[in-house]
């Protein structure tokens, strides 16, 4: 069994390219069966192919004492088959209330936070999880039940990239019986999480509760149905999104970038136009969150009726414009904003609620290398050098008339009202993109570039993360 299972886990990892031989990759061990399975389903694997591999922790702080024995089980694992590990802790529901959002979404945001940063620390290539068939199964019929539409029901594909952050799952096609009882063939123990019979949580109700009724009743292969139909759904949303992408480009205003023409958007049937929709709002740097169902349609309203000005305002301070024949999005005007100069805590956060924006700040290792997204597009993120910035104060203010920057990469300092000017940002919205200062002099601004001066030198060395987004 035990040769079958790690043949069978090769052979995934080939299909679908999961990780180059010779790399680094970062294992996410929650001590769980599956991920402990995980960890001895790849060691020989990774030996034979020269790929390094790491365990990475990290205790969300929501289950008090029994959450630190999981962390000094994953210690103890690594050290015993020599790997390295990294544990840390957050405080998830801390996270959550801060950003006014669920505890499952907030859990989500600082995985994704630590998974990033441990990449760039480690310089790997991608994190493995350890979600198995049973895993996918539920997932899509817990989207199912929340209403999800076709990207939802696809299901975890075995390769994620979300930003710079590439996830794989290695065991997306074995079951979690396997891999039990591969580790009780190997005589392995794993920790017991007791919150995955908590029936508060609506994926344990689906995995005790629904799901065996289900075969029962209804049919003993239920799972398998569950997983063909994401199989299906996802090679057909692959085809719409590489549609969407084509109609995106056509329906922009060669003239007005990045606005896109009304009668563009009228000539597109409705599973296109709502497709285009969403790439175009997060390519301008809206947040998922802000993009729901009932804001994609009150969209599609603005190409009923005449020409004119009409405006739909969405979540977290945005709002997309028709004039006339063409459509924008901003953000909400409100008031004027009030001039305003914030210290920012490092780390730490920093609300700045003249601009209903905040700054996460934190010290990382090295920096994401990108296009800048365009000047003023939030939520965005730089990387500062922080030995340049050393015990100096940071701040974050208004942009003033005569600012100027020497972005990374120029010969020359640039105005930032230049900047502004050439990329169309109108006169009433610039008193509320921020600027970022030290030492008297702009180091960053936000959707655009870090000074020369003050960017991070290599992908080791120590940098100050910042991160600005809606509050």
């Amino acid at each position: 069994m035990q040769a079958d299972l790690q043949r069978q886990i090769a052979e995934t990892i080939a299909r679908h390219k999961l990780i180059s031989p010779g790399s680094h990759l970062l294992l996410a061990v929650s001590g769980g069966s599956d991920s402990t399975g995980l960890v001895f389903l790849l060691q020989s694997w990774a030996r034979d192919r020269d790929v390094t591999l790491s365990l990475i922790h990290l205790d969300h702080g929501l289950r008090g004492g029994a959450s630190a024995a999981d962390a000094a089980f994953v210690q103890s694992l690594a050290q015993r088959l020599g790997f390295p590990c990294t544990v840390e802790r957050v405080q998830a529901d801390t996270w959550a209330t801060r950003r006014g959002i669920s505890l499952e979404m907030a859990a989500r945001e600082v995985r994704l936070e630590f998974y990033g940063r441990m990449l760039r620390v480690h310089g790997a290539e991608a994190v493995a999880t350890a979600h198995t068939r049973d895993d996918q199964a539920e997932t899509v019929l817990m989207r199912l039940l929340r209403g999800a539409g076709m990207q939802g029901l696809c299901g975890m594909a075995a390769l994620k990239e979300l930003g710079d952050v590439r996830i794989i799952r290695p065991l997306l096609d074995r079951t979690r019986v396997e891999i039990t009882s591969y580790l009780r063939e190997k005589g392995e123990d794993w920790c017991e999480d007791e919150s995955n019979r908590d029936r508060r949580h609506l994926r344990n109700v689906i995995r005790h509760d629904i799901l065996p009724e289900l075969r029962v009743r209804v049919n003993p292969a239920v799972d398998e149905a569950l997983i063909r139909t994401a199989g299906l759904l996802a090679e057909e949303n692959r085809y719409l999104e590489a549609s969407a992408q084509e109609e995106l480009h056509r329906c922009r205003d060669p003239e007005q970038r990045p606005a896109l023409g009304v009668d563009a958007l009228q000539s597109l049937p409705a599973a296109l136009l709502r497709r285009v929709y969403r790439r175009w709002l997060i390519e301008q740097g809206v947040t998922a969150s802000a993009i729901d169902h009932d804001a994609v349609q009150r969209m599609e309203g603005l190409l009923c009726g005449p020409g004119g000005t009409r405006e739909v305002s969405l979540q977290a301070g945005w709002r997309v414009v028709r004039a006339n024949r063409l459509i924008r999005v901003g953000r909400n005007r409100g008031k004027e904003a009030a001039p305003f100069r914030c210290r920012l805590d490092v780390p730490g956060e920093t609300a700045l609620p003249e601009i209903g924006l905040r700054v996460c700040a934190s010290h990382d290792c090295g920096f994401r290398r990108e296009e800048p997204a365009g000047v003023g597009r939030i939520p965005s993120e730089g990387w500062v050098d922080s030995r340049q910035v050393e015990r100096e104060e940071v701040y974050v203010r208004n942009w003033q008339r005569g600012d100027r920057i020497l972005p990374v990469g120029f010969d020359g300092s640039v105005k930032l009202q230049d900047l502004y000017t050439n990329e169309k940002v109108p006169l009433e919205d610039r008193a509320r993109l921020p600027v970022f200062e030290c030492r008297g002099e702009v180091i960053w601004v936000p959707g655009y570039r870090v000074a020369e001066n003050w960017s991070v030198r290599g992908p080791q060395a120590p940098s100050i993360r910042l991160r600005i987004e809606p509050l």
